[in-house]
């Protein structure tokens, strides 16, 4: 048992009748002699507490025929057959296992009514057991009502109006909805808000609730770091991509002025060799001014032929051109000088 101080354990009592009183019920008294928990079902479901040692008989057989399904259950690091050896002795407390098994037993719901809290162990078939059966059929489940005190002691509930012996006759909200209940506790804790989803993970845990709020908060964890690894690539992705369309813009532009400057400097070089080319040609003529009509005659034909072959030719190529044409001149000049001598 729990090492309760005095005042430890008037406050939770009075804690507990609190919660209670608020909802017209009452702990009627359970003698704590081992057999507690076995009573409290006694009371609950025959009505009187007579009938507990038959119940605690029929659970135990319930556990062994079901031990793949409890034997991972057992507490304390004991084997599961030496748990049932014990648990069929009268006078040894009964805990949370032996709810359950009785609830699938018998399949009726039990609410279990804590200081601050309230929990439902479904009567649901275990895992092994198919159950065709509606949604609404198995909500209207008889519920039984059974007090779990912080010093592990159970009693059975009981309305303020009556009856006070018999079927207790509960009069409750339905176990559907999560209010004054652990099941609102875990929703307001992790956000989960699936009642279902909550109801089947305490059944799984054993109605252990701090691991059912562990495990949503762990699941909930994991969620938020994949949507935040998704949005996160998702996000590279983009820059990614925005990086990529800059630069292609910006190469394109480049490439553009580029070829803008390209087609200015050729013109300009265009330009120069032009009048290069003029300049050149203007000289020739100048000085051929001084050979007499027939050496200006040849001046002339030369320079036709040499603006023809600029014309046809590269203007990268006109500096050349320009040589060929004086040395072509020069030649053409040496000759008409030598005409003109062997005329005289």
């Amino acid at each position: 048992m729990n090492d309760l101080s005095a005042d430890e354990w008037t406050r939770a009592q009075q804690e507990l009748d609190q919660q209670l009183k608020k909802m017209g019920l009452y702990c009627k008294e359970i003698d704590g002699d081992g057999n507690c928990l076995f009573r409290s079902l006694s009371d609950q479901f025959y009505g009187n507490t007579k009938q507990h040692s038959k119940i605690r008989k029929e659970v135990c057989d319930y556990l062994e025929r079901n031990r793949d399904h409890f034997q991972y259950f057992v507490e304390d690091d004991k084997t599961f057959d030496y748990h049932l050896s014990q648990m069929r002795k009268v006078g040894t407390y009964g805990g949370n296992m032996e709810l359950v098994a009785f609830a699938q037993l018998h399949e009726v719901d039990i609410k279990v009514y804590q200081p601050g809290t309230i929990y439902v162990i479904e009567g649901k078939e275990n895992d092994n057991t198919k159950d065709d059966r509606s949604t609404n059929e198995i909500r209207t489940r008889r519920t039984l009502h059974i007090i779990y005190h912080n010093w592990e002691h159970y009693s059975s509930v009981r309305n303020i109006q009556g009856p006070h012996e018999g079927d207790p006759e509960i009069i409750s909200e339905p176990i559907n909805t999560a209010n004054d209940s652990i099941e609102k506790w875990i929703m307001d804790s992790t956000g989960e808000r699936n009642l279902t989803k909550i109801r089947e993970m305490m059944k799984r845990l054993q109605f252990d609730h701090n691991e059912v709020i562990n495990e949503l908060l762990d699941g909930s964890q994991k969620s938020f770091i994949d949507d935040v690894g998704s949005n996160s690539k998702k996000f590279a992705d983009e820059v990614i991509n925005e990086s990529i369309e800059s630069s292609l813009k910006s190469s394109i532009n480049d490439d553009e002025s580029n070829s803008k400057k390209t087609i200015s400097e050729v013109t300009n070089d265009s330009d120069h060799d032009g009048s290069n080319s003029k300049k050149t040609i203007s000289e020739i003529s100048n000085e051929s001014d001084h050979d007499g009509s027939n050496s200006k005659k040849s001046v002339d034909e030369v320079t036709n032929e040499s603006i023809q072959s600029s014309q046809k030719s590269s203007i990268n190529d006109d500096g050349f051109n320009s040589k060929k044409d004086i040395e072509s001149i020069g030649s053409s000049q040496k000759s008409s000088i030598n005409n003109k001598t062997g005329e005289g």
